[in-house]
């Protein structure tokens, strides 16, 4: 049994000794080593989730996860720095995993025909930009 010292708050007593300050620090390494495998594995487990492996479909091919990703961008559709936190908080997935989902799913006719305006404003966004980046190789 592992518990603290009623007397030295610092020290950590096992089966009723003080440890050696030595095995104290190895105790407590070990204890942080532990606790950041567990917190790993938890994040890998609710991102392998939240990036829609294993994401049964229930609207004629679109994933819970798109869904959901259509779903934020009507409600953010100019992003800006708040909404990156926002995107992390809501959908546990980074700025460019997001982006990559959602150009994927506007080529998609289940998409389109799920959220039709927003589906074409999205698509008129990436001309736009194409046709951008298209002038500025040209010049």
């Amino acid at each position: 049994m592992v518990r603290t010292s009623g007397v030295d708050p610092g020290r950590i007593v096992l089966g009723g000794q003080l440890c050696d300050p030595l095995l104290e620090v190895y105790f407590l390494h070990a204890l942080i080593l532990v606790r950041t495998r567990q917190v790993m594995q938890a994040r890998t487990r609710h991102s392998s989730n939240a990036t829609g492996v294993g994401a049964t479909s229930h609207t004629g091919g679109v994933t819970e996860t798109e869904e959901r990703v259509l779903d934020f961008e009507a409600a953010h559709p100019n992003g800006g720095a708040h909404a990156t936190t926002e995107l992390w908080n809501e959908l546990h997935m980074g700025r460019v995993r997001y982006q990559q989902i959602l150009s994927r799913l506007i080529t998609t006719q289940e998409a389109l025909a799920r959220h039709p305006m927003l589906v074409k404003r999205l698509l008129r966004r990436a001309d736009a930009a194409a046709e951008r980046r298209s002038r500025r190789t040209l010049a």
